[in-house]
């Protein structure tokens, strides 16, 4: 298990940082600059990762005559017990050929083919390919922080009217015949949804009556 490295004083002023509460690990994330913010979002919220950290580690290494250190974006635990180190950048800088991060990459590579380990960089671009998606999955991290657990009766309730076909929030408040109040039957989809029991249109719809969720096969 990793901890994570704590920012200096430099890298708070310099691109800035966010302070987030993550229902997840159940503690607070400092996330270095709105791109690893945005990143930290599908983080969160991909129910087949089981266990994360920030910043997990100093990697050193000698190359070309230097000691050359790098700082991971992230460290992420999967269902399957499988790990992966991802590096987060703008795209703008890897088109660059910026030398620095090249050599960041080429020594975070190495310390994770010898610990066997999954090595991912992913860019702005990938990130912020779809603002709406990155929109709900703030609200939804927001929605689920407000309770340690979900309400299992809301829960037991919901799950026996959803199926393999898709059906809106609203058409699901109508059947449950106000057995919920609408607020929280929005609450309890979204706790199904951050779990992973259900699908959603999280891409295409904002969170609210015209969301669509059903049970995945």
């Amino acid at each position: 298990m990793y901890s994570p490295i704590p920012l200096t004083k430099s890298e708070k002023t310099g691109v800035g940082y966010w302070e987030a509460y993550s229902p997840k690990l159940k503690r607070d994330v400092t996330l270095l600059g709105d791109l690893e913010y945005d990143y930290w979002l599908f983080i969160e919220t991909d129910p087949r990762i089981l266990s994360y950290c920030e910043r997990p580690i100093l990697i050193e290494s000698s190359f070309t005559s230097k000691i050359i250190t790098s700082v991971p974006s992230y460290w992420v635990k999967y269902q399957d017990n499988t790990e992966a180190i991802i590096k987060v950048r703008f795209s703008k800088v890897e088109k660059s050929k910026n030398g620095k991060l090249k050599n960041q990459l080429l020594i975070e590579e190495q310390w994770c083919k010898e610990k066997n380990i999954k090595h991912c960089v992913v860019n702005d671009q990938e990130i912020r390919s779809n603002p709406l998606l990155l929109s709900n999955k703030k609200l939804l991290i927001s929605i689920v922080s407000n309770r340690l657990h979900p309400i299992d009766t809301d829960i037991h309730l919901i799950s026996q009217i959803l199926s393999l076909k898709k059906i809106t929030i609203q058409e699901l408040k109508a059947s449950l015949d106000s057995k919920i109040p609408f607020l929280r039957v929005t609450e309890g989809v979204c706790w199904m949804i951050y779990k992973g029991f259900i699908k959603s249109s999280l891409d295409r719809a904002p969170i609210g009556p015209k969301l669509e969720v059903w049970i995945d096969e």
